[in-house]
């Protein structure tokens, strides 16, 4: 495996880990936390606006009313290197409460479920959070 294939895969091991783990210090106006980003693939054609709106508000809105929805998003794909693709993204901090992750699982499964695409990931990072 060539080196950079072989750091690629070594790092999506370790992402869990780091994801459970808030930063080490944060400013003094802001506290340690997760972030949980999900973002959906799909260009408009097959996912209108309006059906976005009522994705989110049917699906992440009941079980994050604090998240943030942000629309249209771009990111590497499609053809050629260069080329972007449309997506769409909600960002959730993470309160440590009980079933987080199970409803962040469940939105990225509607998702996939009522559009049928399954281009849909979870990523959740560390940090520095303040409300």
């Amino acid at each position: 495996m060539k080196p950079l294939k072989l750091a690629f895969a070594m790092s999506l091991l370790a992402a869990p880990a780091l994801a459970k783990t808030a930063p080490a210090a944060c400013p003094a106006s802001l506290h340690p936390a997760t972030s949980a980003e999900i973002v959906f693939s799909g260009d408009e054609a097959v996912v209108s606006y309006a059906d976005w709106r009522a994705f989110v508000d049917s699906e992440v809105m009941p079980r994050f009313p604090a998240s943030l929805p942000v629309s249209d998003v771009y990111q590497a794909g499609g053809k050629g290197p260069f080329a972007r693709q449309q997506a769409r993204a909600v960002l959730v901090v993470l309160t440590g409460a009980d079933r987080e992750r199970d409803k962040v699982h469940a939105i990225r499964d509607a998702y996939r479920d009522r559009f049928r695409h399954q281009q849909a990931v979870i990523l959740e990072s560390p940090a520095c959070v303040a409300f």
